[in-house]
């Protein structure tokens, strides 16, 4: 899938192409899968729910828009050709939990997604904060129904929002270091732990 499109600006596009790089996973697929404990049992597990999950998964998109939007230091920040931007990253992300692959498709949509909030400086923790808020909600409403097929979607659910804050996580980590190494402390004095 290209990641150009007409609802992304030229500028951001370029942003895109100079750190997707970057902060894309090192690796094959399959080690990576590894490394974040993407398993055959936890593939399987998604392409057995999907279907009962795609209602709430497909409210997802407008879901984090209304989140950005009740978020004055977010929603200040975007206008309104930008939200039409997050939209479209959010669909193509959509579309790449619902295939359930878990593949490249997967990280390369969420990577694109993050770097949308980072080229427009949203904190890591308002995004994270938004997903998971998204997230929960789809976890109670399912949890109203609360019998045995349910209760198998809530815990799918709560691993993947494990896996969806711990990705959000580590595209703002990357990206920051190679900022650091792109802007290096001329004191010398600075760190990474600091």
């Amino acid at each position: 899938m290209d990641t150009f499109d007409l609802a992304i600006s030229p500028d951001f596009q370029v942003f895109l192409d100079a750190n997707m790089p970057k902060i894309h996973p090192e690796g094959t697929i399959g080690r990576v899968r590894r490394a974040f404990g993407i398993n055959g049992n936890y593939g399987a597990a998604f392409k057995a729910l999907r279907h009962a999950l795609r209602l709430e998964i497909d409210r997802w998109p407008e879901m984090i828009v209304m989140e950005i939007m009740q978020n004055r230091d977010m929603s200040e920040r975007l206008d309104h050709a930008q939200m039409d931007t997050f939209r479209l990253l959010c669909q193509r992300h959509k579309q790449a939990i619902l295939d359930a692959k878990f593949d490249t498709d997967y990280f390369r949509t969420l990577e694109e997604f993050v770097l949308f909030f980072i080229y427009h400086d949203i904190r890591a923790v308002w995004v994270a904060g938004a997903l998971k808020n998204v997230i929960s909600e789809s976890m109670a409403r399912l949890y109203d129904r609360n019998d045995s097929s349910q209760r198998r979607i809530l815990f799918t659910l709560l691993d993947f929002m494990a896996l969806e804050l711990s990705q959000v996580q580590r595209v703002y980590i990357r990206h920051a270091e190679y900022q650091e190494i792109a802007s290096p402390d001329p004191t010398g004095l600075l760190t990474r732990s600091t």
